[in-house]
């Protein structure tokens, strides 16, 4: 019996290795696309402006300055020597007589696409003088380290009011240690229905073109398919999807830490373009239910993007993308309007 387990493990291990040559021979030689075998770390825009953090994977880079980067008016784009992207510095306390909101979130948050004023963030301050924003935006944020970010952020500066700029894929995002720019990022496991933190100190970042899950392609395919696997659970059947929930314990927590901190978090959901032709799919009616379920004083945009797009360009191309000037102010108003009704933390 021993004798015929290891000939037959042999012989799948025969057969594994016969596979593998047979898929790299199609990468190397057939489909010539070596590509696959490797991470496709392109130079991003904001690689201008990001700065490698052990704690958090990646942040802005203190004391950045970029004329005329995006082609608004203005299309500057500046990062205070605090890492926010403002104009200014700010002190631990808000201005006398001024209420203070954190906003939290990526590259919708941070304003992408579009020049400094112009982000959701610092248009409410011009719609309500009697606030002070600081944008935590981040670009390619996952939720996790938006949370993570948050805390750092509280322990620094007093706040009465915490605004996230959710989108679902900052959910999804939490779910992987590795980003297509070569950065890694912290990443929370759900054990025993409580969250631990791993991956931290956060590995450097990878150089371009180092591969990312080795050169077997057996395992990239594996890991394809899990991927995948998940994405379709996370967006047609998202109360079995993992990235929800762990996206729910990452929720409760900022909701406890920004109450720890005497602060009251709301959230306005931000519309990725995709989904605003799609109003049946069970993750956007999934969402909702969550927020309310965790008490979370919520709002969807995604009923006002479909009613505006018609008559307004929402986003930087008629295709997507991030939003224009246009799209961020209508954050801008619709936040506002959220600060207002939620009752401040005693």
């Amino acid at each position: 019996m021993i004798a015929k387990a290891a000939l037959a493990s042999g012989a799948a291990l025969l057969a594994l290795i016969g596979v593998e040559l047979v898929l790299q021979l199609y990468v190397r030689v057939i489909a010539d696309d070596r590509n696959l075998l490797r991470s496709r770390t392109a130079v991003q825009a904001e690689a201008s402006w990001t700065v490698y953090d052990k704690d958090l994977g990646w942040g802005n880079r203190p004391g950045v300055q970029l004329i005329d980067h995006f082609p608004t008016e203005p299309g500057d784009v500046r990062i205070n020597a605090q890492g926010l992207r403002a104009d200014r510095d700010f002190t631990p306390q808000p201005p006398e007589g001024r209420r203070r909101v954190l906003a939290l979130g990526d590259s919708f948050t941070f304003g992408f696409d579009v020049g400094n004023g112009l982000d959701w963030p610092t248009r409410i301050e011009a719609l309500e003088p009697q606030l002070e924003v600081l944008n935590l935006g981040v670009c390619a944020y996952g939720l996790d380290q938006i949370v993570l970010a948050y805390e750092r952020a509280a322990a620094r500066f007093e706040h009465d009011f915490v605004v996230l700029g959710f989108l679902n894929w900052d959910v999804n995002r939490a779910t992987n240690d590795f980003t297509a720019s070569g950065y890694s990022r912290p990443l929370f496991r759900v054990r025993r229905g409580r969250l631990a933190l791993t991956n931290v100190p956060v590995p450097p970042p990878r150089p371009p073109g180092s591969a990312r899950f080795g050169s077997l392609m057996l395992a990239r395919y594996w890991r394809t398919m899990l991927v995948n696997r998940e994405v379709h659970r996370f967006i047609d059947r998202p109360a079995t999807s993992q990235s929800w929930k762990l996206g729910r314990l990452l929720l409760r927590r900022l909701k406890a830490s920004a109450e720890a901190a005497g602060a009251r978090l709301a959230v306005v959901d931000i519309p990725w373009f995709g989904h605003l032709e799609t109003i049946d799919r069970p993750m956007l009616k999934f969402v909702p239910r969550l927020f309310t379920e965790e008490g979370i004083d919520y709002m969807d945009l995604h009923p006002l993007f479909r009613e505006r797009i018609a008559h307004e360009q929402l986003y930087i191309t008629p295709q997507g993308g991030h939003c224009s000037p246009a799209g961020y102010a209508l954050i801008a108003a619709q936040a506002l309007e959220l600060i207002r009704r939620v009752p401040v933390q005693p």
